[in-house]
């Protein structure tokens, strides 16, 4: 990951450009990263400021809505134009802010945000409008980087929850010791609890259990969610089952899935594999597809392993490619069909009746 980087925050949802969202610290993590040291000088901008700290490194704080404003880093020891992550802006109007400051805190303030900036060190704390703390960063350590990794060590608030692969998965960390039941609130839609297969409707609380070995975790309907075996680092074998997590809806729902090497630069001359996945559940039947977008790089033969949940137990038959497929796994009490088949050719379809 290059610096610098741009990271977008909005007032519902934090979302963040591959940061790293880190509940408790490793012990040697300070003393390989590099922290934002204290704020030196501060400058007024348009619809927000620059912070300027030690060692010469930059902050610059944009709003772009009144509940969604852009954090920007730029390092003294890395040259490359400040802003580098593929997003555009266009006709952004200008956000009225107001900005005060002390010796020791910088406020900046928006209609809906109200951003505290910590001047030693540099830490930063965004609250809504009803002064609630919806993001703030580790006070021990916050943002910093080790060569071109970067990384923001956050402390993880009451009632925290995250939405991540296209606002498809929902997780709700338990922050608070002793505690043995979370309250979550799901948006919208229907919900999956991952944990326990239940079903639920958005657009309410629900009460989870909130146990020491797995995380309140819930797939929006629609879903497709691919993941592989646990490995203790990127190289240790190679990805011979993609295991697909499927929560099928009545519309058309897809999923890009990109490879390539992991080492080489060679995916900047296309190099490189895009594969589609496609699910549809309709007039009582559920519809799959592979479709391969793009395929310049030769991937390791692999199954496909595809876990289709809260599905009926009332099916007829399975075809692959329109043939007859006899082999799969139905777990009556968790209402999951697994489907294994190998990961070959640029199309496959999978029907299920």
């Amino acid at each position: 990951m290059n610096m610098p980087r741009s990271f977008l925050f909005g007032a519902a949802w934090l979302f963040a450009a591959a940061l790293l969202l880190t509940a408790t610290v490793p012990p040697d993590a300070e003393a390989n990263y590099t922290f934002l040291g204290k704020v030196d000088s501060t400058e007024n901008t348009p619809s927000g400021l620059t912070l300027y700290c030690e060692g010469n490194n930059q902050v610059q704080i944009t709003f772009l809505q009144p509940n969604l404003f852009r954090y920007t880093m730029l390092r003294a020891d890395y040259a490359e134009p400040l802003l580098q992550e593929p997003l555009t802006l266009t006709a952004w109007e200008s956000v009225p802010v107001e900005c005060a400051q002390n010796d020791t805190l910088v406020r900046l303030k928006s209609s809906e945000l109200e951003l505290e900036i910590q001047k030693f060190p540099c830490r930063l704390t965004v609250r809504n409008k009803q002064g609630e703390v919806i993001s703030k960063d580790d006070p021990g350590m916050g943002v910093g980087w080790d060569g071109k990794e970067v990384r923001c060590w956050r402390t993880i608030t009451a009632d925290e929850r995250f939405l991540g692969l296209g606002e498809k998965v929902l997780a709700a960390p338990v922050t608070r010791e002793g505690q043995y039941v979370k309250k979550v609130y799901l948006p919208k839609g229907r919900w999956l609890d991952a944990n326990t297969e239940e079903l639920y409707e958005g657009k309410q609380a629900v009460y989870v259990d909130a146990l020491l070995d797995r995380l309140p975790l819930f797939l929006r309907e629609g879903a497709i969610i691919p993941s592989r075996e646990p490995v203790q680092f990127v190289d240790e074998k190679p990805l011979t089952k993609l295991i697909l997590d499927v929560f099928p809806s009545a519309q058309l729902d897809t999923f890009r899935y990109y490879e390539d090497d992991g080492k080489s630069l060679d995916y900047r001359q296309g190099n490189y594999r895009i594969t589609e996945f496609i699910c549809a559940q309709q007039n009582g039947e559920l519809h799959f597809e592979k479709r391969r977008v793009h395929d310049r790089y030769e991937a390791p033969e692999r199954e496909l392993e595809i876990r289709f949940h809260a599905v009926s137990k009332a099916l007829r038959d399975i075809m692959l490619d329109y043939q007859p497929l006899q082999d799969y796994d139905y777990d009556d009490q968790k209402r999951i069909l697994i489907v294994t088949i190998p990961d070959e050719g640029n199309v496959q379809n999978l029907t299920i009746r």
